[in-house]
């Protein structure tokens, strides 16, 4: 989580982390950035761009998430 208030501080209009996380723990990792995302005023007009690396029954994969600061939504991109 370090890493992500440290892009939190940062001046960008598109931000991008990539992580990595184990299954049964990226929604709440998830929802704590979401949550950190809300509470951070600066950086309103900003869009963040999570790319989650899991590792699932052997198999590799992402789960990609865009949030749009500005409209408040929250997208889920894709598992690749």
């Amino acid at each position: 989580m370090y890493d992500f208030e440290k892009l939190l501080v940062s001046n960008s209009p598109v931000k991008v982390m990539v992580f990595q996380s184990k299954e049964n723990s990226y929604n709440d990792l998830f929802k704590h950035i979401k949550s950190a995302i809300k509470t951070y005023k600066q950086g309103s007009d900003c869009t963040y761009i999570l790319a989650c690396y899991l590792y699932v029954n052997e198999t590799n994969m992402f789960k990609i998430a865009r949030v749009d600061v500005k409209q408040g939504v929250v997208s889920e991109l894709a598992y690749v």
